[in-house]
């Protein structure tokens, strides 16, 4: 009677030592080229439990794995409270505003017809979130005016008097 042998084939590494000798090689800035060139076989994926652990703890000096740990974040900001419009929306919104060839009078005329989710008039723009609202409006206005020039258009005027900055009749 033959015994059968007392060992199994060798393990695969595991999900986790692959995201291990990852998250290493990123630590250090290695691409995966050098990461597989570390590698008895010159492939991760080749590469045995018991390989994955001894390259792990040759890399790790000896010491066990100590993940990376996430970059701190920002404190969040509290309910309630918002950033305020920045100055590169601003002018982003001046710009535009240019662009249509609006008057300031004019824009501000377009805008009161206008209102935030909140009922608010978007006259008033307080925070960043207004500022968008009213970027993503102006680019929209821009697309169809730009659209309609394409097209040829029928020549005739804006009906809101005063938007346009050229002459009136």
């Amino acid at each position: 009677m033959s015994a059968q042998p007392a060992y199994s084939p060798a393990e695969p590494i595991s999900p986790g030592q692959r995201r291990a000798l990852f998250a290493w090689a990123k630590s250090r800035g290695m691409s995966i080229d050098d990461l597989r060139a570390l590698t008895p076989s010159g492939s991760i994926s080749a590469m045995s439990h018991d390989e994955a652990s001894a390259l792990l703890k040759r890399l790790n000096a000896g010491g066990e794995y100590e993940h990376p740990r996430p970059a701190p974040r920002g404190q969040r900001r509290p309910k309630g409270v918002y950033r305020l419009a920045t100055l590169a929306q601003r002018r982003k919104i001046e710009s535009l505003r240019i662009e249509l060839d609006w008057t300031p009078q004019g824009l501000d005329g377009w805008l009161s017809e206008r209102h935030f989710g909140d009922g608010r008039p978007m006259t008033r723009i307080a925070s960043t979130v207004d500022a968008m609202e009213v970027i993503e409006l102006l680019k929209a206005v821009l697309a169809r005016s730009s659209k309609r020039s394409v097209q040829g258009g029928n020549g005739q005027q804006d009906a809101r008097q005063g938007v346009h900055g050229g002459a009136s009749n």
